[in-house]
């Protein structure tokens, strides 16, 4: 289907290992999902700690390619979608650009957008796991920069998740 994209901020393109990425990650959460609806117990949790406006912006990318991941994630319902999205992005343009894109496009999904620092979420979804012990997540970080502290991260250990978290290796 093809997304409504009025008025969406789109953020700059990273290059071809950027597509590749996402595509990486978008496989991932399809197997991850497979897994997920054998146990009919667990309910799942997408949670994207830096989610971008929804968009990558290069002028030589198909309308499927410019989708970012938080969009080619909530476009997966086969095997099943999951039962709750959260992106959490910092940028308030960025931010505002998702949630419209979002109500527009994946009503009634359980999708929340939010305008905060990721490591205050990442502690936040920590405490909400320990409660509800029925839940896993797939979390995704995809930081701009060292942004990520330890502390957010060490917060998860032992929880039900599964943690992807891209380290920017060309920074010195």
């Amino acid at each position: 289907k093809k997304l409504k994209t009025n008025n969406i901020k789109m953020n700059n393109y990273g290059g071809n290992w950027t597509i590749e990425k996402m595509n990486i990650v978008t496989k991932y959460a399809k197997a991850y999902l497979e897994i997920m609806k054998m146990q009919t117990w667990a309910k799942t949790i997408y949670f994207d700690g830096f989610a971008g406006s929804g968009y990558i912006e290069n002028d030589s990318l198909s309308n499927e390619d410019a989708l970012g991941t938080a969009l080619r994630i909530l476009e997966i319902q086969k095997p099943k979608g999951f039962d709750m999205y959260y992106f959490v992005e910092l940028d308030e343009k960025n931010k505002n650009s998702l949630q419209k894109t979002v109500q527009e496009n994946f009503f009634g999904l359980n999708a929340h957008v939010v305008k905060e620092d990721c490591n205050n979420k990442l502690k936040a979804l920590a405490n909400f796991l320990k409660k509800n012990k029925n839940h896993t997540a797939l979390v995704f970080i995809d930081p701009y920069g060292m942004s990520v502290k330890w502390e957010s991260i060490r917060a998860l250990k032992d929880l039900r998740i599964d943690l992807w978290i891209l380290v920017p290796t060309g920074l010195g």
